[in-house]
C-alpha cells in the first residue's frame, strides 16, 4: 500500500523575514523554516526531541497557525512498522542536547526521514537556508550571536514547547519528581512504535519478549517481500533538478551546447507522463557524457546527473541510451571501489539507487540481470553493506534484494523445468556469503531486513544445498546472533524464518 508523503512546512518568522531580510542580511529570504513530515496519518517532527501526533492537533497547540506551505514530496511502499524502527535507531542523534540552530535543527531530521522513506530529501532550499544567511554580506557578523543563541536556546526550537509539555505532563501523572522523570521517559515516535508492539503481542496472548513465531505451514515475511524495491515516481522533483544542472552548464562556456539545453527543457515534462513513455530523446546520453570524469563539468553536477539517471530509470528506455549511461555510472562506482577516485557518499547513494531503480521496467531488469552487467554491480553492492553510511547501505540492500529475487526466480524456474534441483550459481553462493557477512553487527533494521530477506529467499529456492553451505561455514552463526540482540520488529521474525530453513 502506498501511503502519502507531505512536507509541512511553517515560516517561524511569520513573514517578518520576507519583509526585513533584504535590508538585514542583503539578500532575499522568504522564511524562517520549520518542517514537519506527514505521513501515516500524523505528523513527525524534532522540537527538542522526536516527536508526532495528529497533524490537526500539531495546529492547534500553535494557535490554529497552521504551515504556510504544504509540499508532495512523494508516496512511499515501507509500512509505518520499519519506519518507526528508523525513528528509533536515530533517536539519539535528535534530542535536546544535539539541537544545533544552524546545523542540526528540525530541518535536518526532515531531510533524513525523507531520504528513508522516499530516497531523496526534502527541498535544499529549506536544508540550505542557515548557510544562505552566513554567506549572506551581514552572515559573518552574526554567526556569533547564532551560535550563543543556540548554546543558550539548548534546542528550544519554538516548536520544543511540545517536548517540555509532554514532559511536565508524565511528571504530573507519575507524581512528580527526579525519580518519576526517569521512569516516565519522554514519548517518542520509536517509543509508540515499540507500545503498539505491546499492545497488540498482549491481544494476540504472547509477550514481546517472547521468540518470534513462525507458522509451521508458511513464511509470512518471505511471502510479503516478492517485489524488487524500486523509487516512487518522483517527477515533481525534476524541474528543480535540472534547473541546477543548467545553472551549472551556464558557468563554463561552450559546456552545454543549445541542444542539450533544449533535451534539459524537454525531460520534466516527459518524466511528468507515464513511466511507460520513455524520457525525452538524448537525456540519458547527456547524463553520460556529464557523469564522464574529465567531461569539464563539475562535480556537483555529476551528483545531479546521477539523481536524474535514478529517476529516468523509472520509465521505459528506448534503444541504449539507458545502457550506455549506466554503464557510466557503474564506471563511476568501480573506480571508487578500487581508489582510482573519490565519491561522496550521497553519489554512491544515488549511484546505487540508480541500479535498484532499473529493475522498475522490463528493460532495465532485462540490462541489470545480463551476464557481463550483473557481476559488478552485485559486486558493488555487497562490499557496500561494509560502509559507514546508512543512506549507502540501504540502497546497496536495496540492490542486492532485486539482484536475490532475480537469481531465486531464476532457480525455481530451472527446478521446475528439470524436476530436479539444480547447482547453485557463483553468484547465488556470492549473495548468501556476502548479506550473511557481519550481519549481527548491522545497526539498520531496514538493511538488516533486506540481508535476511535476500538469503532467506535463495535458501527457499535452493534447498538443502545453500543451508548446508551456510551451516557448514559457520554463517548461521550470525543469523542467531543477530536475532538474539534486535529488538520485535519485522527483520527479527524474517530471521527467525531463515533459521527455521537452516534447519
Amino acid at each position: 500500500m502506498a501511503h502519502r508523503v507531505q512536507l509541512a512546512l511553517y515560516d517561524l518568522s511569520r513573514g517578518m523575514a520576507k519583509a526585513m531580510s533584504m535590508a538585514i542580511l542583503g539578500k532575499q529570504i522568504d522564511g524562517i523554516w520549520h518542517t514537519g513530515l506527514i505521513v501515516y496519518g500524523k505528523e513527525y517532527f524534532f522540537g527538542g526531541g522526536l516527536q508526532s501526533m495528529p497533524h490537526e492537533q500539531f495546529v492547534q497547540m500553535h494557535g490554529g497557525v497552521g504551515p504556510t506551505e504544504y509540499i508532495e514530496l512523494g508516496s512511499t511502499d515501507l509500512t509505518e512498522e520499519l519506519f518507526e524502527d528508523f525513528n528509533r535507531e536515530v533517536q539519539p542523534r535528535f534530542t535536546a542536547q544535539t539541537y544545533d540552530l544552524m546545523k542540526h535543527n528540525c530541518n535536518t531530521y526532515s531531510n533524513e526521514a525523507s531520504q528513508f522513506l522516499l530516497g531523496k530529501g526534502i527541498p535544499e532550499y529549506i536544508v540550505n537556508l542557515p548557510q544562505e544567511v552566513l554567506n549572506s554580506p551581514m552572515g559573518g557578523m552574526l554567526r556569533p550571536l547564532l551560535e550563543q543563541m543556540t548554546t543558550q536556546m539548548n534546542g528550544a526550537d519554538p516548536y520544543s514547547a511540545l517536548h517540555q509539555q509532554q514532559q511536565q505532563q508524565q511528571l504530573a501523572g507519575a507524581g512528580g519528581g527526579a525519580g518519576a522523570a526517569a521512569s516516565q521517559p519522554t514519548q517518542t515516535p520509536g517509543a509508540a512504535a515499540a507500545a503498539a508492539a505491546e499492545q497488540r503481542a498482549a491481544a494476540a496472548g504472547v509477550s514481546v519478549a517472547d521468540p518470534p513465531q513462525c507458522k509451521a505451514d508458511g513464511f509470512p515475511i518471505l511471502d510479503k517481500h516478492t517485489k524488487p524495491l524500486v523509487g516512487s515516481d518522483a517527477a515533481k522533483a525534476a524541474p528543480g533538478v535540472v534547473a541546477r544542472v543548467k545553472a551549472l552548464g551556464a558557468t563554463v562556456d561552450g559546456l552545454l551546447s543549445e541542444e542539450e539545453s533544449a533535451v534539459l527543457d524537454a525531460l520534466p515534462p516527459s518524466m511528468a507522463a507515464t513511466k511507460t513513455t520513455p524520457v525525452a530523446p538524448g537525456s540519458f546520453r547527456l547524463m553520460q557524457k556529464i557523469l564522464i570524469k574529465d567531461s569539464g563539468w563539475p562535480e556537483k553536477a555529476g551528483f545531479l546527473a546521477l539523481v536524474l539517471v535514478s529517476l529516468m530509470v523509472l520509465h521505459q528506455a528506448e534503444g541504449t541510451e539507458m545502457e550506455e549511461a549506466m554503464m557510466q555510472v557503474a564506471k563511476r562506482v568501480q573506480t571508487a571501489g578500487d581508489g582510482q577516485e573519490q565519491l561522496s557518499a550521497q553519489a554512491l547513494s544515488m549511484a546505487m539507487c540508480s541500479a535498484a531503480n532499473s529493475f522498475a521496467t522490463t528493460g532495465g531488469s532485462e540490462y541489470m540481470e545480463r551476464a557481463d552487467v550483473m557481476p559488478g554491480w552485485l559486486d558493488s553492492s555487497l562490499a557496500g553493506l561494509q560502509h559507514e553510511r546508512g543512506e549507502v547501505r540501504q540502497m546497496c540492500s536495496a540492490l542486492l534484494n532485486n539482484f536475490s529475487l532475480v537469481l531465486s526466480n531464476a532457480i525455481a524456474s530451472k527446478t521446475a523445468a528439470g524436476g530436479t534441483a539444480v547447482e547453485m550459481s557463483d553468484e547465488t553462493t556470492q549473495v548468501l556469503f556476502g548479506a550473511l557477512d557481519g550481519l549481527q553487527d548491522e545497526t539498520s533494521q531496514l538493511v538488516a531486513l533486506r540481508r535476511v530477506l535476500s538469503v532467506g529467499r535463495l535458501v527457499r529456492a535452493s534447498g538443502s544445498e545453500a543451508a548446508s553451505l551456510i551451516n557448514d561455514v559457520g554463517l548461521r552463526d550470525q543469523v542467531e546472533g543477530f536475532l538474539s540482540k534486535t529488538k520485535e520488529g519485522e527483520a527479527k521474525n524474517a530471521a527467525a524464518e531463515l533459521l527455521r530453513l537452516l534447519g
